[in-house]
């Protein structure tokens, strides 16, 4: 027999999920990084260019406060003090809703749509420098993975008695399962960028 004790398959197991876990960890913070660095010229946070972006993916509806709140899954509390923000720099407009005098669509202002060019310009050439060396075949596959590992965290939040994100949570598996067939009609396009993906 053998003097060297084998490692337990479950401690292998465990041991590379946490380092996967550190990985998408130190991935996340060192693209939040060069984001920041590519854009503090153009006065905007990460927090309020992912705002801009979103309205500027709409389908032309209008969104108000809550819509948009409940698009980042954020409060509207949060979601309120970032939008003063970005009115308070010009980069978006309120504007009154006919027949709500409670509710106003949030649309991009002119320096907005200034500064959101600009970062996708930002959000191109950082892409392709976080991925130099990876071929497109691995960014799908790479996509696919962390798409699947992101539904099942859903689906475990979402399970958890009591949990006061159960409502946010099943709401965004459900937005999860719909996006589901368009990813699968655009696997042709890699949308590994902030653009799709957030800061």
């Amino acid at each position: 027999m053998s003097g060297v004790e084998k490692t337990p398959k479950s401690r292998n197991s465990l041991e590379g999920f946490l380092r996967t876990g550190y990985l998408i960890h130190d991935v996340s913070r060192l693209r939040r990084m060069l984001y920041d660095q590519r854009s503090r010229h153009l006065g905007i946070t990460r927090s309020q260019w992912w705002v801009l972006f979103n309205l500027s993916r709409g389908d032309g509806r209008p969104l108000n406060q809550n819509e948009l709140a409940q698009m980042l899954e954020m409060g509207s509390a949060s979601m309120g003090e970032l939008l003063l923000r970005l009115e308070k720099s010009g980069f978006i407009k309120r504007q009154a809703v006919p027949g709500d005098r409670r509710s106003k669509h949030v649309v991009i202002a002119e320096r907005g749509l200034e500064v959101l060019e600009h970062m996708r310009l930002v959000a191109r050439a950082s892409n392709e420098a976080i991925m130099d060396g990876i071929s497109v075949e691995d960014q799908l596959l790479l996509n696919n993975l962390l798409s699947r590992m992101k539904n099942n965290l859903l689906t475990q939040v979402a399970l958890e008695p009591g949990n006061p994100a159960d409502a946010a949570a099943r709401a965004a598996l459900s937005a999860e399962e719909g996006e589901r067939p368009a990813r699968a009609r655009s696997r042709s396009r890699v949308d590994s960028t902030a653009e799709a993906s957030g800061p």
